[in-house]
């Protein structure tokens, strides 16, 4: 089936067209892509450094990695709801106070 102009308004529930609609969706992957590669970067340059030099790494792998999380929590609270999102954020951020605990203490 083909999605024609008037398809696509009408799910989407804005004046869109159909390419315009395919523009938004590549360029919000491309986003996302672009993220989960610094993420994984930072993070295993964070992993190979050492010492001090591997935390600024680490906050910025964490960062990359939680963006996207983080900007749709902060659409369900504005909201006035609780999703996966806002409970994957506040449950990573224990973890990674034990995590830079656990490595304080090896070092």
């Amino acid at each position: 089936m083909r999605l024609t102009e008037r398809h696509a308004r009408r799910i989407i529930g804005a004046a869109m067209t159909t390419r315009d609609a395919a523009r938004g969706t590549t360029a919000r992957w491309r986003r996302e892509a672009a993220l989960a590669v610094a993420c994984g970067a930072c993070g295993a340059l964070a992993y190979a450094v050492d010492g001090a030099a591997g935390r600024p790494l680490a906050v910025l792998a964490c960062a990359a990695g939680g963006w996207d999380a983080a900007r749709e929590a902060w659409k369900s609270l504005r909201g006035g709801r609780a999703d996966i999102h806002l409970l994957m954020l506040l449950a990573a951020r224990p973890l990674a106070a034990a995590g830079a605990a656990d490595r304080i203490r090896r070092d």
